[in-house]
């Protein structure tokens, strides 16, 4: 039995395959969004911790971010992008985030550690 639900959202599929496969030995389900809509969707079912591209084509990230701590208060959200500025990290940060990526990482498991913490 998983151990939690992380869900993953991001538009570009080497992205989310990639960020798949670094926690398929987790022991938490791990469910992948290409849309805002879809991982709205995905929360309803209940999650632990929400990792988001902040740039998507329907819903953008930090709405998702707002969002989960509506559906699920004491959910973590790490924000991912390839846009990083100052305000936006600091908009994440002031509305909640547990932490603030910027894409592509130097290592990918630095990501892993940062939802290991997260969980």
């Amino acid at each position: 039995m998983a151990e939690g639900r992380l869900i993953i959202v991001d538009d570009e599929p080497v992205i989310l395959n990639l960020l798949g496969s670094v926690f398929k030995n987790e022991p938490w389900e791990v469910v992948s969004c290409r849309t805002g809509a879809e991982a709205l969707a995905a929360m309803e079912e209940g999650f632990d911790v929400l990792l988001t591209d902040k740039n998507l084509p329907d819903i953008g990230g930090l709405t998702l971010l707002q969002r989960a701590h509506e559906i699920q208060q004491d959910s973590e959200v790490l924000v991912i992008t390839g846009y990083a500025s100052l305000d936006t990290a600091l908009q994440a940060m002031e509305l909640g985030a547990f932490d603030y990526i910027v894409k592509p990482p130097k290592n990918i498991f630095d990501v892993q550690k940062k939802v290991r913490q997260a969980f």
